[in-house]
């Protein structure tokens, strides 16, 4: 074990820096002295498990857990030169490294602060004033990451402002870093090389990123005149000595404006009104999809959902009559809803972004979901985009509130997830809600083409067909798949129009209906709104149907696990009985998987029944949806599984079973026809043997003493006896009965 850290070695350990690959060299360092680097690399980690879930944010011990680790690694590195700094490396390397895997930003903000709380109270303990200054320049270096962190959780909610302001307080960190470098010395060389990169690094990269924001800003706002100069320094800043992450997050940058200026001189889209839908589905496990809707409609009054009380709940859904299609069970697409209040999604500085109105439907089909509703006016491309992106859990920190609790979540995502987990249990003890892919449903009820970005026009054109709403610069903002992440300033800018995505069954001309994975968008110009209505119920009911293809897979998931536990408790030491009780469990769990086959194609088949719908055109544009929101895919990976299960993994085994136990039956016939067998001849030689009693009585006749008398009878038995034994061992060899 090394006593301390040498200048070679920490000239190695700072090249990590500038090389992320190479960090775990600092980790050999430190686990020479006893640091748990593995504990410490796993608390950085999005995806950590327990309890059979996966655990972000951290739960409270968790924490506690890194709490206590940090501190004791803190007080093992303190008596070694330079092995505060060493170990804060290590966390922001590891930091660094889980940054640019995850979009969940709580475990790395949390992990780089708890290295700065422990700075705090170690630092007065250290004695070496050269590990006091390097540690304090590594600690600068966290908290510029953090910084770094709320940058691009701000890029990933779309507000320019917001941003920009991000950016700015990057900048005073790498101040900051700056000042701690200059207090270092010539003995500090090594660690000061490898920091003077970063910041320098640093300081060019936001630089540029700021340059490009408020080119960005101005073009948005009309004004492209920034954007050559701001591709220019994006040009000049990727051929200054940055890491390979920075250059290429400027080379997106980059592209996106020059996209944008490519685009200045065409006609840009602007959204005079449109309705956004968020739908939110899941499904229930441990209780059936009736049953869940009727224990809904029998509340007497509004439940409360966590801290949130509900407002009303209706025992029908609010729907059009295109539903009035019905299968043989006179099931349809109906149910209970309850009514939330308002939600409210601000920024986290208290900036009011939009108000939703929600709801969660429960249907007897199984599809349940919760729906967030709000109306948008004047919208350019850009705030289009982010709009339809709020849905997402990649989507930045925004602070999502409901009711008059207090409680605050950090985005609609989790908001919805957590409801649903409250629904679940509002079901009952044992119901576990599982959660489907969110989808959003968008309707353009007016749009306009400007020229320019967000130009000041006094009478834009307006469009009045999809095909002129295809052309538009900006389109592609809401026509292609909402991403599932943010790359780039603008990264919209670079979307395609996409063509294979377009409804064939839109039967107005002029009207558009793209489905994607995740969205359905419509640009009914032309149409009443209660034409309108139709699609936007078909396209909703396609977007809430992951819930129910969810939980049929955490239904045949758990019974996946239940059959493969009892086919591996066979084994070859089962008696007849055991083996009978396995087979007649199979035979149960068979059955069982049967009734859920049943069920799941009774549902399956309502929804692709040409019945299911009052309207034939309306159930040609339900399959068309169907198709392209990959429910169909879905479904079909459900069946293949379900057929495996039935068909080879269960009817394999129970005729193994059968056969095994066939076998045990004849064996133990077998044994018990021997046994039967030897027990007659055994009777059969005693009965002879007796018959020799009669010669005594004979000899009793003649005379004989009765001394003589009783010899001769006890002779008699002794030979019975002796025959009957010798009967039966020569019938059953060995001596023992057979198996």
């Amino acid at each position: 074990m090394r006593s301390e850290f040498d200048v070679d070695s920490i000239r190695s350990a700072i090249s990590a820096l500038t090389e992320l690959h190479e960090f775990e060299l600092l980790g050999d360092h430190l686990r020479d002295i006893g640091v748990s680097v593995e504990a410490v690399w796993e608390h950085f980690q999005w995806n950590v498990v327990g309890d059979g879930k996966l655990l972000d944010p951290p739960t409270e011990q968790q924490a506690l857990a890194r709490s206590i680790l940090f501190r004791e690694s803190m007080e093992k590195t303190a008596s070694h030169p330079f092995g505060p700094a060493l170990f804060g490396l290590y966390v922001w390397g590891v930091a660094h490294r889980a940054w640019k895997l995850s979009y969940e930003f709580v475990r790395m903000v949390d992990g780089l602060k708890e290295f700065q709380m422990c700075w705090a109270e170690v630092r007065p303990t250290v004695p070496e004033a050269s590990s006091v200054r390097a540690c304090d320049a590594v600690d600068a270096l966290t908290r510029l990451l953090v910084e770094e962190i709320s940058v691009e959780d701000a890029l990933c909610c779309g507000d320019v402002d917001r941003h920009f302001d991000a950016v700015q307080i990057a900048h005073l960190r790498v101040g900051e870093l700056g000042d701690r470098l200059r207090g270092l010395t010539d003995e500090e060389d090594p660690l000061h090389s490898g920091l003077l990169k970063a910041w320098y690094a640093s300081r060019v990269y936001y630089r540029a990123v700021e340059s490009a924001l408020v080119a960005t800003r101005a073009a948005l706002n009309g004004d492209a005149s920034a954007l050559p100069g701001a591709i220019a320094e994006l040009e000049a800043a990727e051929a200054a000595p940055l890491t390979y992450v920075q250059k290429s997050e400027l080379g997106g940058h980059r592209s996106c404006l020059g996209r944008m200026l490519e685009s200045v001189e065409r006609e840009w889209l602007k959204l005079d009104h449109v309705k956004v839908v968020y739908l939110f589905p899941f499904g229930c496990s441990g209780i059936e999809a009736e049953a869940a809707v009727k224990k809904l409609g029998s509340q007497a009054v509004p439940p409360r959902l966590g801290g949130i009380r509900a407002t009303a709940v209706r025992r029908v859904l609010e729907l059009c009559d295109v539903w009035a299609g019905a299968d043989f069970h006179k099931r349809r697409f109906e149910g209970a809803s309850i009514q939330l209040p308002p939600v409210r999604l601000s920024h986290p500085g208290g900036t009011a972004v939009d108000e939703l109105k929600a709801e969660i439907r429960l249907s007897i089909l199984g599809n349940h979901y919760l729906r967030l509703e709000t109306h948008h006016y004047g919208l350019d491309p850009h705030t289009a985009m982010f709009t339809l992106f709020r849905a997402a859990p990649e989507h930045g920190t925004m602070a999502v509130t409901c009711g008059e609790d207090g409680r605050s979540w950090g985005g609609l995502h989790d908001f919805a997830v957590d409801l649903q987990s409250e629904v679940a249990a509002l079901l009952g003890e044992g119901v576990e809600s599982r959660s489907g892919r969110y989808h959003v449903l968008a309707t353009v009820y007016g749009a306009s083409a400007v020229p320019g970005p967000n130009a000041a026009v006094a009478n834009p054109r307006r469009l009045i067909s999809g095909a002129q709403f295809r052309e538009a610069f900006g389109a592609q903002a809401l026509l292609h798949t909402v991403p599932n992440g943010v790359e780039s300033i603008a990264d919209w800018t670079r979307f395609t129009v996409p063509t294979d995505t377009v409804l064939a069954t839109v039967r107005k001309a002029g009207n558009l209906v793209v489905g994607t994975a995740n969205s359905t968008i419509l640009v009914p110009f032309g149409m009443p709104t209660f034409g309108v209505g139709t699609y936007e119920t078909v396209a909703e009911f396609v977007g809430t149907l992951d819930g129910l293809c969810s939980v049929w897979a955490d239904r045949l998931a758990r019974r996946h696990r239940e059959v493969t536990a009892l086919v591996n408790g066979i084994n070859g030491t089962l008696d007849a009985n055991e083996i009978a009780e396995y087979a007649s469990r199979l035979r149960r769990e068979q059955v069982s998987l049967h009734d859920f086959a049943s069920e799941y194609r009774a549902v399956q088949s309502l929804i692709h029944s040409p019945s299911f719908m009052a309207s034939p055109a309306d159930t040609e544009a339900l399959s068309e949806l169907l198709l392209l929101s990959g429910v169909e895919r879905s479904e079909k990976d459900i069946a293949e599984k379900l057929g495996q299960l039935l068909n080879d993994r269960l009817e394999v085994h129970i005729d193994a079973l059968a056969a095994e136990f066939r076998e045990h039956v004849d064996r133990e016939r077998e044994r018990r026809a021997r046994r039967s067998r030897s027990l007659i001849e055994a009777l059969l030689a005693a009965m002879a043997a007796m018959g020799f009693a009669g010669v005594v009585q004979v000899l009793q006749g003649q005379g004989l003493p009765a001394v003589w008398t009783w010899i001769l009878l006890g002779l008699t038995v002794t030979a019975a006896a002796t025959c009957s034994v010798a009967v039966y061992r020569w019938s059953n060899p060995g001596g023992s009965e057979p198996d």
